[in-house]
């Protein structure tokens, strides 16, 4: 049985502090990429926090599931 367990972030900053530090690169690439620029990355960060805060104001919360990945805590 695959247990469903999920984070539920009400504000976009602790999510986008997840995502930033903890992805390998935004999940934009496995490995530093010379052509993903720092403009790539703004951008990026720009549409990831859109969808995250239109999330929250939808459904009260943004989710993170484990379906695809693990959560390591420190």
């Amino acid at each position: 049985m695959t247990w469903q367990d999920q984070l539920h972030f009400t504000d976009p900053e602790p999510f986008m502090w997840f995502y930033e530090v903890g992805h390998n690169q935004c999940s934009a690439s496995a490995e530093e990429d010379e052509r993903l620029t720092e403009d790539f990355f703004t951008e990026l960060r720009k549409r990831v926090r859109a969808q995250v805060i239109q999330a929250i104001a939808t459904n009260g919360y943004f989710a993170v599931t484990k379906y695809t990945g693990s959560f390591l805590c420190r």
